[in-house]
């Protein structure tokens, strides 16, 4: 037989009438949609339905041009960027809408979860938006990361994880304090850590439940500690050298007059210079770290706390990550790290590991930030905002089945990343002739895209071979991608 080309097909032969080549990232994404959010399914129209699919696909494989207006020219603007742009609106569809099913998702894993594996972890991140003057929500900040003044918008996250999936349940927005509060914020200004308190007890309050909540030190106030001892949560925290605790006394000090003194007032760091030598702490060689623990008052309306104080944590290869984010000026202060927690039967190392699960919530917004386009919004409208800012966070909950798919067929099991799966997932493209299926890679440098084709439909290639590969080096034509997505 000879050479099969596109250069040489008849004439009355429509190619794309004979062959439909489709994304099957987006198949893939359609299909974990229904099958872990099916109420998202049952309350949205198809039409509406399908334009969020492609929106979320857009956002999560698109690595340029996440807005709607740049995914309607990716799908040969067969779906109009109106008609994306019409989801972050959409009463069914909307921040509020994807959050509470995150949540109610969450908390169906709750209760198969096995006891001690759930843990909630809550923090802040800023998304940068350098160029943004009519944007609603954006504000000028101060980015820890890089110890410098940036504007953005500041989200106080919560995260729920039991060690398999990491979800995002709930998020707010905070708005700078101002003389006559915008319409989009609320009526009165409210602190980071007040919002803190508000996201903990609704994600209660909606049944999720969790053995421990982990947090940094920004939301270590005493006001929020006490707080959450209230509600009767487990929390863990680290907290400031300079923090002033109070320690007992084997032996109480009688005065005169008064009451005798019971306890010793004193902060974290001369606690720990009573101690400077390594001997003085425990050895933990699985953490390569040494820790001491200690039982004290934070006041005399916090009682019952336990502290640990590790030394030396910044040459500790178990903290390293989080030390590279600390900046050196504050690294020179004090070399220690202290936790506390409200658990008093806890052990050090269950303390320890705890906290350092903390840095899940890290690889959130590492994630949403890189891969997921959580920043990417051109809208200037406040629900546009918090809505692709929802639906990059569901991208990042589907995107972990997906990964865990992978890794279910993959032998590479501990060097398989989300980035890595979003790359395999971004060049299989499923091709539909007839009543045969195929997946095709169309990425590296391989065979040229005409003498895959003329494989899969002039040599007989039955319908059991799906696992067949090809691959190709020049990129494919916007008309054959997506050529019937909305029929998916």
């Amino acid at each position: 037989m000879a050479k099969f080309t596109f250069a040489n097909l008849p004439p009355t032969m429509d190619f794309d009438q004979a062959v439909v080549l489709l994304p099957y990232a987006i198949i893939a994404l359609s299909q974990i949609v229904f099958l872990c959010f099916n109420q998202l399914i049952l309350r949205t129209s198809r039409i509406t339905m399908i334009a969020f699919l492609c929106l979320l696909w857009g956002i999560c494989f698109h690595d340029r041009h996440q807005s709607p207006h740049g995914i309607a020219n990716s799908v040969s603007k067969r779906i109009s960027h109106d008609r994306l742009q019409r989801v972050y609106t959409h009463y069914t569809i909307n921040a509020t809408i994807l959050m509470l099913e995150l949540l109610h998702h969450a908390i169906a894993l709750a209760a198969c979860a096995p006891a001690g594996a759930s843990m909630m972890i809550l923090d802040d991140v800023l998304i940068e938006k350098p160029f943004a003057r009519l944007i609603q929500g954006v504000y000028w900040d101060h980015d820890h990361t890089f110890n410098r003044k940036a504007k953005g918008i500041r989200l106080v996250v919560l995260l729920w994880t039991d060690g398999f999936l990491s979800i995002p349940v709930a998020f707010l927005v905070w708005h700078k304090r101002q003389e006559k509060m915008p319409s989009y914020a609320p009526r009165r200004y409210r602190t980071k850590n007040e919002l803190a308190r508000i996201l903990v007890y609704c994600v209660l309050r909606k049944g999720l439940h969790f053995d421990v909540l982990v947090f940094d030190t920004w939301y270590a106030s005493e006001e929020n500690l006490r707080f959450f001892c209230r509600l009767g949560i487990v929390f863990v925290t680290a907290v400031q050298c300079n923090r002033r605790i109070r320690l007992p006394l084997k032996k109480p000090i009688n005065h005169r007059h008064g009451k005798p003194t019971t306890h010793e007032k004193l902060t974290c760091k001369e606690l720990a210079l009573r101690y400077p030598k390594r001997e003085h702490y425990s050895n933990y060689p699985a953490l390569d770290l040494r820790a001491r623990g200690f039982e004290i008052d934070i006041s005399t309306k916090l009682k019952s706390i336990f502290l640990v104080i590790i030394k030396d944590y910044v040459t500790s290869r178990s903290f390293q990550l989080e030390v590279e984010l600390v900046p050196k000026r504050a690294r020179s202060k004090d070399k220690n790290k202290y936790l506390v927690t409200n658990f008093s039967d806890a052990t050090v190392a269950w303390i320890i590991s705890c906290y350092q699960r903390r840095w899940l919530i890290e690889c959130l917004f590492r994630e949403a930030k890189q891969h997921f386009a959580i920043g990417a919004c051109q809208a200037r409208n406040f629900e546009a905002v918090t809505s692709h800012i929802a639906i990059s966070l569901f991208g990042y909950v589907v995107l972990q089945y997906l990964r865990h798919q992978f890794l279910s067929q993959s032998e590479d099991k501990d060097v398989l990343t989300l980035g890595e799966v979003r790359r395999k997932l971004n060049g299989l493209y499923q091709l539909k002739q007839g009543s045969k299926t195929w997946l095709i890679s169309l990425q590296d440098n391989c065979e040229n895209l005409d003498d895959a084709l003329t494989k899969v439909l002039y040599e007989g290639i039955n319908n059991t071979n799906t696992d067949r590969v090809f691959r190709y080096f020049d990129p494919l034509e916007h008309r054959y991608c997506l050529h019937s997505c909305y029929n998916a």
